[in-house]
């Protein structure tokens, strides 16, 4: 920290991102569930496990999306400071 306010906007910018990741998580755990809970008592299937390691590995892709994107700006500024 340099004691200023420089960092407050990237700041602001990473709570809001993380917002979202947050809103898009809980929307795509619970979609599953509730597709996988219709689909047992409406139609006698069972292909929620097949279901739910697709949507996991969906959701940790979803994850950590932001952060190799901020991986990427971080290498990008190091490189014009050089």
């Amino acid at each position: 920290m340099d004691g200023t306010l420089e960092r407050l906007q990237t700041l602001l910018q990473l709570s809001d991102e993380f917002e979202q990741t947050m809103s898009g998580n809980l929307v795509g755990t619970i979609a599953p569930g509730i597709i996988n809970i219709a689909g047992v008592l409406l139609l006698h299937t069972g292909f929620g496990m097949g279901l739910y390691y697709l949507s996991s590995a969906g959701q940790l892709g979803y994850t950590l999306y932001p952060l190799a994107k901020h991986q990427d700006k971080a290498l990008v500024e190091e490189k014009h400071k050089e």
